[in-house]
C-alpha cells in the first residue's frame, strides 16, 4: 500500500497538528529531532462504531484494518514531520 496520501489526517479532523506542522516550517532549521504520536489500533477501535451494534467489530480481519489504517497514518505524520 503506497498511496500515503489516501490516509492523510484532515485539517478540520485534527487542527492542532495541522497548526504544528505549519509552526515547524518556522523553526525546522533549529530542531534537530522531533515527535509524532496517532493512537494505536486498540484505542481507535475503541472509537469506532458500526451501524447495528454500535460497537467495533471483534473480527481479526478488522483488526487488520485498525493496524494498517493507523500504521498508514503513521507513516503520513511522519512524512509530515521529515
Amino acid at each position: 500500500m503506497k498511496d500515503v496520501e489516501r490516509f492523510a489526517i484532515s485539517r478540520e479532523y485534527a487542527l492542532g497538528l495541522h497548526l504544528f506542522l505549519e509552526s515547524v516550517r518556522a523553526w525546522r532549521a533549529a530542531a534537530e529531532m522531533g515527535q509524532g504520536q496517532v493512537p494505536g489500533p486498540f484505542s481507535f477501535a475503541m472509537t469506532v462504531t458500526d451501524e447495528t451494534s454500535g460497537r467495533w467489530p471483534t473480527t481479526p480481519n478488522w483488526y487488520e484494518v485498525a493496524v494498517q489504517g493507523m500504521a498508514m497514518k503513521a507513516r503520513w505524520v511522519a512524512r509530515r514531520l521529515r
